[in-house]
């Protein structure tokens, strides 16, 4: 075990490098008491195993990464990360484009859920359940050996749970949906540490929200998905146009739109990928995907489409069973993931979600392709576009209500990505490699009607777009923001692009032992029924930052200082409750005295500094007021900091 005075250190550090201190052994402390194992900075493991992200572009510093095993020692380690105020992110797969499993920035708890594996098939109703540790390519493994299938992308390495909470899209999806809109239920730990259960049925407003903008809500352990019978076979094709002029390659995306209008196949997944030409004014052209109908009928089927554009340079067609064409499609990646490490890249990615009501003009359509094939080709970045169809007739995806779930883009035709990586992909990411990208977006938006209601794709995340809240939660966003209020006031799951509480937490107070100026009155988590104790105060501890509201008490926002079980002995525990209506139950008023002390409202009982002890994480207690006027007991006098 590492000692205080290690631990201690690593929080200096922490301040050092300009992010708000913690109590690292308090924290730490918190974790084992939950048996929760963690790294932290002092263990030789922490940066191999912990905080790499796969985009080297971020370097971001973690507090602590925890690998809980269950969702109790999941919650066990949320409340560790509330008690200190701090933001707790959960990472499933690590492949946040923008290191948000990490936190985004440096100074959050990383809840690491990659002990978490399991995967059981229902046989009687096809459903699987499918703890958020696992990767794609292992459920895509354990649900072919059933029989069975899920629609979602094609990176083995991407986790379940961040995957299926903005989105989930793959070659399947025009037949199946998203992977989110297969969850029938999941299991949530919430910010206050609470394990919920949400379906249609239970707790509907989570529901709602988690297929969507998860991970802003809470940290889901596990889903319960409707899975689908495997295609008896699969036929995976890709197309090559090897230098095409800016008129050729625009044919290929307005041919896409023409057909994608008319009644194609739900059985078939389609995207463009574009990338630099050999020169100036020309870029290269793919048509891959797979079609999940017999192979006999996928000539016909694809037909359409090439009698459209120009012949392309070659083809490759394979059919073949549907697991092969997953990984056919994962390569170079097995689907496998515990056979190597994950990789990594330093990038930026855009993207950019275009309406079936209002496809792509002629306009946008060539400046896109035009700035592609000139400033693409000049650029020094490695780069690639994404084309993918989503929509078209008989799309399973835009066959969802709009508001059945909070994924906001059901009338999206294509998503567009946009991604450049430095061409080593290592660090440093080149300067121009932002604008590069900004310029091809807005290539399309600039040559586009006024008002286009496109989005983007928070499974692409950019964290540098100023509309971001627009483009990816549209009009679902003013719900999240409710829901978000009433599930996590304080913000506890915060990160670059996630949902933001309606609620602000008041401007409070330390309220400090008179025997202590570095000493604070603090909640130990955020939980109804959280022990109330004193800890080194922190810069910026929510849960040490108390508002006087009438005859309450506040921390968190809507938590209020409680008597545990109204115990009106002496000796009687201190917590925190959520407030009860009326300005706070019995055990929730309190007057502040001119001697400085705290009473309980007509009770006599005065906040006690128990035994007189500042150690950290003293559960504090109720005690008779002293009666020496003006000189009340030392122990009861607190001051507002």
């Amino acid at each position: 075990m590492r000692s205080s005075a290690a631990l201690l250190a690593v929080a200096s550090l922490l301040q050092l490098g300009g992010v708000a201190a913690v109590d690292v052994t308090a924290l730490h402390n918190s974790l084992t008491a939950g048996g929760v194992s963690a790294l932290f900075p002092t263990d030789a493991l922490f940066l191999s195993l912990t905080v790499a992200p796969v985009n080297r572009r971020y370097s971001v510093a973690p507090v602590a990464v925890a690998f809980p095993t269950s969702p109790q020692q999941v919650a066990a380690a949320v409340q560790a990360g509330t008690a200190q105020g701090m933001p707790v992110v959960a990472r499933s797969g690590g492949h946040s484009y923008i290191a948000n499993g990490l936190g985004g920035s440096s100074g959050a708890l990383v809840v690491d859920l990659s002990k978490m594996k399991s995967i059981s098939v229902r046989s009687g109703n096809n459903t699987a359940l499918i703890q958020t540790g696992n990767r794609l390519g292992d459920v895509a493994l354990a649900l072919n050996a059933a029989g069975r299938a899920l629609p979602h992308g094609t990176c083995s390495y991407v986790g379940i749970g961040g995957h299926s909470g903005y989105g989930g899209f793959g070659f399947t999806s025009r037949q199946w949906g998203l992977t989110l809109d297969t969850i029938k239920s999941a299991t949530v730990v919430l910010a206050n540490g609470t394990i919920a259960s949400a379906s249609s049925s239970v707790n509907p407003d989570l529901f709602w929200a988690i297929r969507g903008a998860s991970p802003s809500m809470g940290i889901v352990t596990s889903i319960e998905v409707q899975t689908f019978a495997a295609p008896a076979s699969t036929t995976v094709f890709q197309y090559q146009w090897n230098s095409l002029d800016v008129a050729a390659a625009s044919k290929m995306i307005s041919a896409l739109q023409t057909f994608a209008a008319t009644n194609i196949s739900p059985q078939l997944g389609i995207e463009l990928v574009f990338a630099a030409g050999p020169s100036s004014g020309r870029v290269f052209v793919g048509v891959t995907g797979a079609w999940y109908g017999a192979a006999s009928s996928f000539n016909s089927t694809i037909a359409p489409y090439l009698a459209i554009v120009t012949k392309p340079s070659s083809s490759t067609i394979t059919p073949g069973s549907y697991i092969a064409s997953v990984a056919t499609l994962s390569a170079p990646d097995a689907l496998n993931t515990t056979l190597k490490p994950d990789g990594h890249d330093t990038f930026y990615t855009k993207s950019l979600m275009t309406p079936s009501g209002s496809p792509m003009s002629s306009a946008a359509i060539s400046a896109f392709v035009s700035y592609m094939a000139v400033q693409g080709f000049s650029s020094d970045t490695s780069w690639f576009v994404q084309v993918e169809l989503y929509g078209g007739s008989n799309s399973a995806i835009n066959a969802v209500a709009l508001d059945s779930t909070a994924f906001s883009k059901r009338d999206t035709l294509f998503t567009i990505q946009m991604y450049a990586s430095s061409s080593n992909l290592e660090p440093p990411y080149p300067s121009d490699g932002f604008s590069f990208l900004d310029g091809m977006a807005n290539s399309i938006v600039a040559n586009s009607p006024s008002g286009w209601a496109y989005g983007a794709y928070l499974n692409y995340a950019d964290d540098r777009l100023a509309n971001g809240n627009a483009l990816y939660y549209g009009s679902h966003y003013a719900r999240l923001q409710s829901i978000k209020a009433s599930l996590d006031p304080v913000n506890t799951f915060r990160f670059p692009v996630g949902v933001t509480s309606t609620t602000t937490t008041p401007t409070g107070k330390t309220i400090r032992p008179n025997k202590s100026s570095t000493t604070c009155l603090a909640a130990a988590s955020n939980a109804d029924g959280a022990a109330v104790v004193v800890q080194p105060c922190t810069s910026g501890a929510t849960n040490q930052q108390w508002t006087q509201n009438g005859a309450t008490l506040l921390v968190f926002g809507n938590k209020c200082l409680d008597v545990t079980d109204s115990n009106t002995a002496n000796g009687a525990k201190l917590q925190i409750w959520t407030c009860t209506p009326g300005q706070g139950g019995t055990a929730q008023r309190w007057t502040i005295t001119s001697d400085k002390t705290i009473q309980w409202s007509g009770k006599a009982k005065c906040v006690d500094l128990t035994n007189g002890s500042t150690a950290s994480g003293s559960v504090q207690q109720t005690w008779d007021c002293s009666s020496t006027v003006g000189a009340p007991f030392s122990n009861q006098v607190w001051n507002w900091v």
